[in-house]
């Protein structure tokens, strides 16, 4: 795996840590490279529930594209974190030619400090 170039994604609804060492190689020193929220609402605006679930559904969308631009050259990638997040977004990634070639690996784990998180990575590519 000295070749391919590696990241984990922590997520949940809310936001991303991405995490990958400064050459995206499985060897090295693991840090966060890039940490993303989704938007934030002005819930005064929303005024039933269809409108809602639009926004919604088009804040996730936004939320996946900017975690997907972190991680589009890497070869192998895992995500990981509470709830079903990263089962969404390996969906919406499953839809995009740039990444049906790419291993996409899938992990729980609950909410995690930064040394966790990039502990959990660094052990999962070693291992």
């Amino acid at each position: 795996m000295s070749n391919k170039k590696v990241s984990g994604v922590w997520m949940d609804s809310t936001q991303a840590h991405i995490i990958a060492t400064n050459n995206r190689s499985a060897n090295g020193e693991f840090e966060i490279v890039a940490h993303v929220k989704s938007g934030n609402h002005d819930e005064a605006r929303y005024k039933n529930e269809k409108s809602d679930m639009a926004r919604e559904s088009g804040d996730l969308k936004k939320f996946f594209k900017e975690i997907a631009t972190h991680i589009d050259e890497d070869n192998t990638i895992f995500i990981f974190g509470p709830g079903k997040a990263q089962e969404q977004f390996l969906h919406f990634l499953e839809d995009y030619q740039n990444f049906k070639s790419k291993t996409i690996e899938l992990g729980a784990s609950e909410k995690m400090s930064n040394n966790e998180m990039i502990a959990k990575v660094r052990i999962h590519f070693e291992g």
